[in-house]
């Protein structure tokens, strides 16, 4: 996260970016760090173990 927070201030330092698409930028990346690992747990199939047969 903080390498898009540098990468988003270069880009408002250099006039590429405004000062919205800058908090944009980050509330996008973050959003979505957040929400990538509950996305995976839901719509991945849960795993489970292989039986272990006892001779």
């Amino acid at each position: 996260l903080s390498v898009i927070i540098a990468l988003a201030d270069i880009g408002l330092n250099a006039g590429l970016l405004s000062v919205g698409q800058r908090a944009g930028a980050i509330l996008l990346v973050a959003v979505t760090a957040v929400l990538t690992p509950v996305a995976f747990r839901v719509l991945s199939p849960p795993l489970r173990a292989a039986p272990v047969s006892v001779e």
